[in-house]
């Protein structure tokens, strides 16, 4: 399946339910990937507007933004970024945002939300190797 292929498949997808924020993304991840920067923003722009809260989407438009030179509401994007950020919200992710990232803590609060959002902790090991058996040692 190609780029054109999945363009029509979210095309389709938006003609029945037109609020569908996963088809949205992926239509704007794919206009991305083709470097058409504007239509991608047009869909992360869409994609905010239905779905306000979905994981970072502002970051996404801001950074498809920024590869087209499109500076409209740049001060209030980066700015409600910010604020989620601060906030420990799902807005940017962290190779996008240290571009406008206005403290190295900032930047830091905005990789270890996007690490626990995309690498979420195990509650249970994940290994049990020779180091496990070696910290269960008492010492002699």
């Amino acid at each position: 399946m190609g780029y054109d292929d999945a363009l029509a498949s979210y095309d389709k997808a938006l003609a029945l339910a037109p609020d569908m924020a996963q088809a949205w993304n992926g239509r704007a991840n794919v206009f991305h990937k083709l470097n058409r920067f504007a239509e991608a923003v047009e869909c992360y722009e869409k994609l905010l507007e239905v779905a306000p809260d979905f994981n970072f989407v502002k970051g996404k438009l801001l950074h498809a933004k920024m590869l087209c030179c499109d500076w409209r509401d740049f001060d209030q994007l980066t700015a409600s970024i910010d604020s989620d950020i601060q906030a420990g919200r799902p807005s940017a992710e962290p190779f996008g945002y240290q571009a406008i990232a206005h403290s190295a803590q900032r930047f830091k609060s905005c990789a270890e939300t996007y690490a626990a959002d995309k690498y979420p902790r195990s509650q249970n090991p994940l290994w049990r190797g020779e180091l496990a058996k070696m910290t269960r040692k008492s010492p002699s």
